[in-house]
């Protein structure tokens, strides 16, 4: 394993002044790359567009096409409706959320609408049925799009509606509602494509050609409850795969509510004709990330799930929520590949020429699997250490974790370089790695070497704060009388308690072969949040005694009322007097 995040990166400037979020990517035959996603830039860059302007304000899809070398725009449109909507009326929006391309170019884009004129083209399944939108009647259309590789419409197919269950009254109580969206698109041989989404339930269509028929349909994970993500990919086989979330559905009188939401894999051969259908167990954090299927027809899924309900790999890491499951061609099940801590992973892997998993990870990072779990050490992911909020900034001084697999037991056999500058290590074992950035740190280009090898990543310009906890939610918090906080030594009401965290830059930066830095006080840059008030006096910010460089302290007195949580915001930390810091939420013992 290892992780990277200095990709070189040489885009031309897309989109517009709104903002402009892409949601999938696919590369044609001829190496030009397509991007679809969601917009409101009224100024967004077009070229030979499709849809050439949309509502000003509005929220509509968009699709891009750039050339190989991704430094030359050749295609940009919209996909959204001209008609403006009355004072008062629901806004609607349409947005593109998955693309692909066949074998000939082509390309097909699948989302959501609410526009009562989204374009269709004549003969396209379900052009002709009800536009209407507002309370009471249609939510939202899914809709399939083709454009041809020279960028014209070749068909737009509104495929699927989600109706708003009431307009009010007390039958409302308890009802959720979905959109109904495409979430992913597969062709098979004939050039069909064969699309999965949203509406209500977790469906799948294979659609005719121009988009004027289903050929045939099904659902998945609807025995579970209500469907409210799916992701889909397809083997050379025809096999589809499918990652599911739902939420159970409890029909207790005299309303509807809906239980913790849980996962589901499944698998269907291509005439849908028969399939397989696992449940993963339910957790408060399950989500869907994607699914991607290997050329050896090995199918792999990504997402969240604290309490997955499958067996490990041997040698898989277990290190967080975050998953990678394995479903072996050759296999009945699926298997965990790797557990990574929450908010690691950002995508399902794709492939290299060796057949390694390339994962993308939170802030452009890149992970670099094996397809079975490896026995060589490596570096999945850093986080501030008191936080363990993973793939973020840091501050120079800041405490820094690194997480991994068969990684040392003595910081004797680690050496960590930021910048060219040796980094104090100040704890090794065989899942992670701490570390203090040195003060003379400014690019935080970072260098790890084990006994194995060498692992280099960047640490982003953005920063992070972060409190200390003992449990992951109560506060490493010392009370006025100098004892340690706790559920059997709770703090007073109105006392003085001292928190500790890592990250802030309380001291100047150093220059090279300083002797040691001074320390300064930053009472003016912090403040403590409980819920939506701000708790006050913060009576020190600065140098915690007696402890590692990399620490804060800060002393704040409680408040006279109950408050459930405490988070630290800390201003112009970063250079900039506008920059708010947020850290972890805490709590603390109180009487």
């Amino acid at each position: 394993m290892s992780l990277q995040n200095d990709l070189p990166y040489n885009l031309p400037i897309l989109g517009g002044s709104g903002n402009d979020i892409p949601q999938s990517t696919a590369v044609d035959p001829v190496g030009n790359i397509w991007i679809a996603g969601t917009t409101d830039s009224d100024d967004f860059h077009l070229v030979n567009p499709i849809v050439a302007t949309k509502i000003p304000y509005r929220t509509a899809g968009f699709v891009i096409e750039l050339d190989p070398t991704a430094t030359k725009l050749l295609f940009a449109t919209f996909l959204g409706g001209q008609t403006p909507t009355a004072y008062n009326s629901p806004t609607p929006s349409s947005s593109a959320s998955t693309l692909t391309t066949d074998k000939n170019g082509n390309v097909f884009v699948g989302g959501s609408t609410s526009e009562s004129d989204f374009p269709t083209t004549p003969g396209a399944f379900a052009a002709g049925g009800p536009r209407t939108t507002g309370f009471g009647d249609v939510n939202s259309y899914s809709y399939l799009m083709k454009i041809s590789a020279a960028g014209k419409l070749a068909f737009s197919a509104l495929l699927g509606t989600s109706k708003v269950g009431c307009s009010g009254g007390s039958r409302c109580i308890g009802h959720e509602s979905t959109s109904a969206t495409v979430s992913s698109l597969a062709i098979d041989p004939a050039g069909n494509p064969i699309v999965t989404g949203i509406s209500d339930s977790a469906y799948v269509f294979q659609v005719a050609p121009y988009g004027s028929a289903i050929f045939s349909s099904t659902t998945v994970g609807s025995d579970y409850g209500l469907a409210t993500a799916v992701k889909m990919a397809r083997d050379a086989r025809g096999n589809l795969y499918f990652l599911g979330r739902y939420l159970p559905i409890n029909t207790t009188f005299p309303e509807l509510t809906y239980g913790t939401p849980g996962l589901f894999v499944a698998k269907l051969t291509q005439s849908f004709s028969s399939g397989q259908t696992i449940d993963l167990g339910k957790s408060a954090d399950a989500s869907v990330t994607g699914v991607s299927v290997d050329a050896s027809g090995n199918a792999y899924f990504a997402g969240t799930h604290s309490a997955l309900n499958a067996p490990a790999l041997s040698g898989a890491p277990s290190l967080g929520g975050d998953f990678l499951l394995q479903w072996a061609a050759i296999e009945a099940k699926p298997a965990i590949l790797a557990r990574l801590p929450k908010g690691t992973v950002v995508a399902p892997p794709a492939f290299d020429g060796s057949s390694q998993l390339l994962v993308l990870g939170a802030h452009s990072s890149l992970l670099t699997l094996a397809p079975t779990p490896s026995a060589s050490p490596g570096i999945v992911s850093f986080a501030n250490s008191a936080s363990f909020e993973v793939n973020t900034g840091a501050f120079p001084g800041a405490l820094i974790t690194l997480f991994g697999v068969n990684l040392p037991d003595s910081s004797r056999d680690v050496q960590v370089l930021v910048d060219g500058v040796s980094a104090p290590v100040l704890y090794s074992g065989p899942n992670q790695i701490n570390f203090q950035v040195p003060f003379e740190a400014s690019q935080m280009r970072v260098q790890v070497t084990l006994l194995s090898g060498t692992f280099s990543f960047d640490i982003p310009n953005s920063r992070s704060i972060g409190l200390f906890t003992t449990d992951g939610v109560h506060a490493a918090a010392i009370n006025q009388d100098g004892t340690v906080n706790s559920a059997s030594n709770p703090a007073g009401s109105q006392t003085i308690v001292s928190l500790f965290g890592t990250g802030a830059s309380w001291m100047p930066g150093m220059q090279t072969g300083a002797v040691a830095p001074s320390p300064k006080r930053l009472e003016n840059n912090f403040e403590v949040v409980a819920g939506t008030a701000t708790l006050a006096p913060v009576l020190y910010a600065g140098a915690a005694p007696g402890q590692s460089n990399g620490v804060f302290q800060v002393n704040i007195q409680l408040p006279s009322t109950r408050f459930d949580t405490l988070k630290l915001q800390a201003t112009g930390l970063s250079g900039f007097l506008t920059d708010i810091l947020t850290s972890n939420a805490v709590q603390i013992y109180v009487k």
